[in-house]
């Protein structure tokens, strides 16, 4: 008689499939911010640092750049993200 019923030996169910599906895709997800958060990690283990951006603009005919401190939470996520603008930072 035959297991009426039961999945076959070493089949996985629906479930694992999806939750390792979600599992590689975080892991890529890190693989691909990797230096950056290990560069992160460091930093904290270093001390405290300050993100800053330059704002470039005109007064008259001269062009001038401003350094302005980074505070904004959203800001810096988006910066460690690597969805900012690069050009300003």
């Amino acid at each position: 008689m035959g297991k009426k019923g039961r999945r076959p030996k070493g089949k996985k169910n629906q479930t694992t499939l999806e939750n390792e599906a979600i599992l590689e895709a975080i892991n890529q997800r890190i693989f691909q911010k990797a230096d950056q958060l290990i560069g992160a990690q460091f930093s904290i283990a270093e001390g405290c640092s300050y993100l800053f951006k330059i704002i470039h603009y005109k007064e008259g005919k001269e062009k001038k750049s401003k350094h302005v401190l980074v505070k904004d939470p959203e800001e810096i996520k988006r910066y460690l993200d690597g969805d900012a603008e690069p050009d300003k930072y």
